[in-house]
């Protein structure tokens, strides 16, 4: 990483990483693949480095962030594993550190693919519901959750990822300067009424299972910031059990769940016993005194 003024992140990590190419680009930065200089343990370790300008006065915000978020134990996590600041050509950078997981977005997913059956559906949706609740129990919330910051990978495991949208989520500010993203968004806020992170992500996760059932978006930009005058309508051939969840989810926020609450819901533990997702119930993500068979 040559021409880097490279300052101290978690630990000094200045020289630590070789670049081996660049893999593409998200939002807001670059996506490098790595692997560390000095790798005489482990044989072909490799990482992703995402690489982001941020402003001055938000390091030591991303930095708190970024600490909590390598702290997270969720195999539904994208896993950070170091991190660092620097300079490049006068911009403020943030370097994340991150596990290596071979995935397509599940954008691609939805709209390339015809194997999404409810099966698979429930299968992915149950994943990352226990990958929020992991971040919203450690204080971490998204503006909004969208399919491309959700990744899944040959096997249909899920990882979310997508950590630059959570560091403009300060105390009082949303970012909307993308209409397109902002179709995942809570409508309290497009219309700046008061909002509770907590439901805002139930919000976009009810939008993120729609997409997943209908090949299609909940809502665009417009119909979303008007949603809370109007009835929200599920297609009737929609299957009773997403039509409940949907409805809990795409709501006004007095009746919205948490995504900590749908954990407990009837229909969403049914569902996890009906796919034998009980290493989940074993390992704590759904408590077991919650569950009736």
């Amino acid at each position: 990483m040559t021409n880097i003024d490279l300052k101290e992140g978690r630990k000094n990590v200045k020289n630590n990483y070789e670049i081996i190419k660049l893999i593409g680009y998200d939002i807001n930065g670059e996506l490098f693949l790595v692997k560390p200089r000095d790798n005489d343990n482990e044989e072909n370790e490799l990482y992703i480095m995402e690489k982001i300008e941020v402003e001055h006065d938000k390091e030591k915000y991303i930095k708190n962030k970024l600490g909590t978020l390598s702290k997270i134990e969720s195999k539904y996590i994208i896993k950070i594993n170091d991190y660092f600041f620097g300079n490049e050509n006068g911009k403020n950078l943030a370097f994340i550190i991150m596990e290596y997981f071979e995935k397509k977005n599940l954008y691609e997913i939805i709209y390339d693919t015809n194997y999404l059956n409810e099966r698979a559906i429930w299968n992915i949706f149950i994943q990352i519901t226990l990958g929020l609740k992991a971040l919203n129990e450690s204080g971490i919330f998204y503006q909004y959750i969208s399919p491309k910051n959700i990744f899944l990978n040959i096997n249909n495991k899920i990882k979310i990822g997508g950590f630059d949208i959570i560091f403009e989520n300060d105390e009082n500010n949303y970012v909307l300067n993308n209409e397109d993203l902002s179709s995942y968004i809570a409508p309290e806020i497009l219309n700046s009424f008061p909002y509770s992170k907590e439901k805002c992500n139930s919000w976009s996760l009810g939008c993120v299972l729609y997409e997943l059932i209908f090949k299609k978006r909940a809502f665009d930009y417009e119909s979303q910031r008007y949603i809370l005058k109007k009835r929200f309508e599920i297609p009737d051939d929609c299957e009773q059990d997403f039509k409940t969840v949907i409805q809990k989810l795409l709501c006004k926020d007095f009746n919205r769940l948490t995504v900590s609450d749908l954990v407990f819901e009837v229909t969403f533990k049914r569902k996890v016993i009906e796919l034998n997702m009980f290493d989940e119930i074993i390992k704590g993500s759904i408590q077991c005194k919650y569950i009736i068979l």
